[in-house]
Formats: structure tokens, C-alpha cells, sequence
């Protein structure tokens, strides 16, 4: 009689060892996409686009890689609407913390602009449209169909109001650029 006991208790115990491993093995797995999500984020790219002032005169369009790993493949598009042209730049790599600056979508010869040239070619409503498409170290891409953080829009006449504030340049920019070029 106490070998059906016996059979019972390690069927029971069977099961039970069954179950504590497929809850071991869920929670295993569970843990195991964490850690890649983690991984993912620690490597993860971010390029931000920004205005900046080089010289208290000079403003470029700037591209900067603020996460926290290299860009690959990199390309990227910027424009102002009421100019129409966009502007198309390629990079192999950009490393984290690491910047480019360009011209602003100003015609051809893409000239840097002071604050009142850039007033002159531009209307009280003009953005400056950015788009990226890139991936980073472990193959996952970035664009602006998948990603929010690949497409902004930078309001170039609040911006530049916010340099001409801070710096003290506004309208009279024009003449101390002019006036460093004869300089020179």
C-alpha cells in the first residue's frame, strides 16, 4: 500500500519542480529583454539639432550626438520653407559628443549668417525642418518614420531673438561683421 504514496508524492513533486522551472524560466526571460533594452540604451545615439553663435555674430545650423553612443550611417536633410532648398549632409560616424556645424540653408554657396542677414531672408513664421536617418553600434535604425527624436523643428526667429537678447547683437550685427572683414 505505500507504493502508491510513494508514486504520488514524486509525481506531485515532479510537477511542482515542473512549474517552479517554467516560472524560473519565464522570469529568466522577462529579465534577459530588460537587460537588451538596458543595452540598447546604453549605446543608443541621439542627434540634436540646434542654432548656434560662434564669434557673437556668426550662426550655424549644428548637429551634435548627445546620447550615449556612435551614430552610424548618418544622413540628414534641413530646410526652411519659404527658402525651399534643402540642404542633404552624409557621415559614416558621429561619436558620442561629437558636433557639426554647417552653413544655414541660405542658397547655394551656403553662407554663415548674422543675426540681421538671417531676419532679412526670413518670415516671422520660418522653421527650420531637420530629419535624420542613422542606426547605431548594434544595427537598430533611427528615422523619422520610427523614431520621434530623428525629426525636429527649430523656430529660427526665436532663437536668434534669444542670442540677440543674450549677447547684446541684434540689428547692428551686420555692421560689426562687415567690419571684421575689412579687418582682415
Amino acid at each position: 500500500m505505500s507504493i502508491p504514496w510513494v508514486e504520488f508524492a514524486q509525481i506531485s513533486i515532479s510537477f511542482a519542480l515542473l512549474a517552479v522551472t517554467a516560472v524560473y524560466t519565464y522570469f529568466t526571460h522577462k529579465n534577459n529583454q530588460q537587460l537588451k533594452k538596458n543595452r540598447e540604451a546604453d549605446f543608443r545615439p541621439v542627434l540634436t539639432p540646434s542654432v548656434t553663435n560662434h564669434d557673437g555674430v556668426n550662426h550655424f545650423f549644428q548637429i551634435e550626438n548627445t546620447g550615449k553612443g556612435s551614430a552610424h550611417n548618418i544622413r540628414g536633410e534641413w530646410w526652411i520653407d519659404s527658402i525651399g532648398e534643402k540642404k542633404k549632409w552624409h557621415m559614416s560616424t558621429l561619436v558620442d559628443g561629437e558636433r557639426q556645424a554647417f552653413g544655414l540653408p541660405f542658397g547655394e554657396k551656403n553662407i554663415v549668417s548674422a543675426i540681421g542677414e538671417i531676419k532679412n531672408r526670413i518670415d516671422e513664421e520660418d522653421t527650420l525642418y531637420v530629419k535624420f536617418w542613422y542606426q547605431d553600434g548594434l544595427g537598430n535604425k533611427f528615422s523619422p518614420e520610427t523614431e520621434p527624436m530623428a525629426e525636429y523643428e527649430i523656430d529660427l526667429v526665436q532663437v536668434l531673438d534669444s542670442w540677440a537678447d543674450s549677447e547684446g547683437f541684434g540689428t547692428q550685427d551686420s555692421a560689426v561683421l562687415e567690419e571684421r572683414q575689412n579687418v582682415r
